[in-house]
């Protein structure tokens, strides 16, 4: 056994997240940490990399001394040295620190530090500087974190969502490089595929309670939904058990009502016979018997099995406009001295959604931002139609650092809107108790729901999404697909996840050796001039 964390109780602003978590770790496990949003297993994440203390339990390592390697959930989106930890403890006390010092150059650690940099696809790092790590892809900070970690060889792994902002060949890195580990593994991941590939075990945590499966992920959700269904077999059958015994005291008290009253009659013509008060007691007593053994039944029954999130997204666009919706020309953009792409040409028509594939750093992110007009392309241009109303989802955690309640933030104070407000968050599985409850107090998954509220209550026709399913437990995943499928507005989407990517897409863009192509070939839409668009006096042109 590596750790034990026993009766693990947490709690935020009156709230209780962690209801007495037991969870033992034995060496070489790999454990998935799943449950909806909000469920605290960030917070046990925490707690055992000694970022947060509890409130009551115990966490204890049975080494003497425990290396720690932490990838925290919002890697991409911060600061290198913020994406990570490595500490060692001893039993119940911390005594190492954060490493955020780069290792010196020309040593073991550098070159062990890169050559595992250049496997995840960061090929072209090869001088380790602030300017570098700065000018580097949510991905590509994600990456570099987890080869920091990988290069310390630590007893434990935390990863909180690894595959986060991270490309296809980094997932496939990494899925071949813990299936070869020999230390122990807490990966918490809303990546199905990822969980599949990796894990042995399944933890699940739910209103503050942990459960254990063994198996895959796939296993889990079969197993789950085996034991969900004997539960409410045995909930429909008590309900059923509980529904005759309630007849049968029904009928008890009516024969013992009909027997006090044939004794109360008898009694005004003659004396009532000792037998006949004596048979009207004795109903009496049944009726109290079968009423006492009706609430011990109730009592004693199996509560009905507690039903997945149902969560509803539904994604209206404004009104519709021209067929036209997006054109580059020969566009090119180099960051920090290294060109992302060159000389591309592409359309998107209204009602198009386009997922956006490639490596980390390959300028995904930069395209959504030149569309959004918060960068300009170093050459060629770009006609965005002047009816466009745009809704951009960033990649990352961008209300992490917000002050105010979830209303606050959407900037609702209208009675109408906010009722609307509350009605589309309960929806998405945020409940009126945290409503007017500090938004930093919410999980990175509850944070990006109210991202996307706010693209829906804005009514955006022209959606910009960068890694949406980021932070979002599998439930919200699979019903923002279907409300993207649904969605009568043009999509532009950045993102690694297998599934959304086929479900929601009917267009391709890859960026591939300095360029943005279709996926397939394809001819110029018909009844279009690419060039008018650019010459035309009749037209508003929007170039950022």
């Amino acid at each position: 056994m590596l750790l034990s964390c026993n009766r693990i109780r947490k709690q935020y602003d009156g709230i209780e997240i962690l209801k007495g978590i037991d969870l033992d770790i034995a060496f070489g496990e790999r454990i998935g940490l799943v449950g909806p949003n909000g469920a605290g297993k960030t917070t046990l994440m925490q707690a055992i990399a000694h970022e947060v203390s509890i409130d009551d339990g115990d966490i204890t390592f049975w080494l003497p001394r425990t290396k720690i390697g932490y990838l925290r959930q919002s890697v991409g989106a911060s600061r290198f040295s913020e994406g990570y930890r490595l500490i060692t403890v001893t039993r119940r006390l911390e005594s190492g620190k954060t490493i955020v010092e780069p290792p010196a150059a020309d040593t073991d650690e550098l070159r062990e530090l890169l050559k595992i940099s250049s496997q995840l696809g960061i090929g072209y790092l090869d001088e380790w500087s602030a300017q570098h790590i700065n000018g580097l892809s949510g991905g590509e900070r994600a990456k570099l974190a987890l080869a920091r970690i990988w290069s310390a060889q630590p007893d434990l792994l935390l990863l909180d969502e690894p595959t986060n902002h991270m490309d296809l060949n980094g997932i496939d890195w990494l899925i071949d490089q813990l299936r070869q580990y020999t230390g122990a593994v807490l990966v918490i991941s809303h990546d199905r595929y990822f969980l599949d590939q990796v894990v042995c075990r399944i933890v699940e945590i739910d209103d503050g309670k942990a459960e254990s499966y063994s198996g895959n992920y796939s296993f889990y959700r079969e197993e789950r939904a085996r034991i969900r269904a004997a539960q409410l077999r045995q909930y429909e059958e008590a309900k059923r058990q509980e529904k005759r015994l309630e007849e049968d005291v029904l009928r008890t008290k009516q024969w013992a009502a009909k027997a006090h009253r044939e004794a109360g009659k008898k009694s005004e013509i003659r004396s009532a016979k000792v037998g006949d008060r004596a048979r009207a007691k004795r109903i009496d007593r049944q009726a109290k018997a079968k009423v006492k053994r009706l609430e011990r039944h109730r009592a004693r029954a199996p509560r009905k099995p507690k039903d997945d999130p149902n969560i509803r997204f539904q994604i209206k666009s404004a009104e519709k406009h021209g067929r036209r919706m997006i054109y580059a020309k020969g566009i090119s953009k180099e960051y920090s001295g290294r060109a992302l792409f060159r000389d591309s040409s592409f359309y998107i028509l209204r009602g198009d959604k386009v997922g956006l594939l490639g490596k980390n750093g390959c300028g995904k992110t930069t395209l959504l931002k030149i569309i959004l007009g918060e960068e300009t392309p170093d050459e060629g241009e770009v006609w965005i139609s002047p009816s466009a109303c745009i809704g951009y989802l960033a990649q990352g955690d961008p209300l992490s650092g917000a002050d105010g309640s979830t209303l606050d933030v959407l900037g609702l104070s209208s009675s109408v809107l906010a009722s609307k407000a509350r009605t589309l968050l309960a929806q998405m599985g945020i409940g009126e108790d945290l409503v007017h409850k500090p938004v930093s107090v919410l999980s990175a998954g509850e944070r990006t729901k109210v991202e996307i509220a706010r693209l829906i209550i804005n009514q955006a026709n022209l959606l910009l999404l960068d890694e949406p399913t980021n932070h979002l437990d599998i439930y919200a995943r699979e019903q923002l697909e279907a409300a993207l499928v649904a969605y009568d507005g043009t999509i532009i989407m950045a993102s690694h996840d297998r599934r959304m990517l086929e479900s929601v897409c009917n267009r391709i863009l890859v960026f591939e050796d300095g360029q943005i192509r279709p996926m397939r070939e394809e001819a110029d839409p018909p009844d279009v001039d690419i060039e008018w668009c650019f010459s035309s006096d009749d037209i508003e042109l929007d170039l950022p």
